[in-house]
């Protein structure tokens, strides 16, 4: 079976898989974030969600219209509380409100 197409968009994602299309869109101070891996672990030592209280990194791949803080394509750290995880073709990406955010890397 073909993998998923994922297009992302300054506003929404578009997954295409086979005949089926469907478009997410976060909605109002919404963001959704394809997180750095490598917060889960240290070296080779994989860290216990309960325990990951330090901030998260990710890359932003989508804002609702309330977002004004970040842009599509940041690098950003967040806090891991109260984020809420989604499967879209196939890797897990979070959604996060805007008030999680502390902090945009800047380049």
């Amino acid at each position: 079976m073909d993998e998923p197409v994922i297009t992302f968009q300054t506003d929404r994602v578009k997954i295409e898989e086979g005949p089926q299309s469907v478009n997410v869109t976060p909605l109002r101070n919404c963001i959704l974030v394809l997180r750095d891996e490598a917060q889960d672990k240290i070296g080779s030592v994989y860290i216990p969600e309960a325990n990951q209280e330090r901030p998260v990194a990710g890359v932003v791949k989508a804002i609702g219209p309330e977002v004004v803080e970040v842009k599509t394509g940041d690098r950003i750290y967040y806090s891991a509380k109260g984020r809420k995880e989604v499967r879209l073709g196939g890797i897990y990406h979070q959604i996060i409100v805007e008030a999680d955010v502390f902090g945009v890397e800047e380049a």
